[in-house]
């Protein structure tokens, strides 16, 4: 998957966006001001946080090809 910052403040009411997936998924956001923000847990499942311009990015820690920044 590639996207760009707009793009999720366009697919979410809320500027939030969880992204899911596994070991053969990839997602690539480079040069969008993503903002590495730490680790959260949502139903059990451990996500990776971004965040740029009012925007929120998770990203699922099984993804092992992840491209943000």
């Amino acid at each position: 998957m590639v996207l760009g910052l707009s793009d999720v403040l366009a697919i979410s009411d809320t500027g939030n966006l969880r992204i899911d997936g596994n070991s053969s998924s990839l997602v690539n956001s480079t040069n969008q001001g993503w903002n590495n923000i730490g680790l959260t847990e949502q139903d059990g499942v451990p996500y990776y946080r971004y965040a740029a311009s009012g925007a929120e990015l998770l990203i699922n820690t099984d993804i092992a090809l992840q491209f943000i920044s």
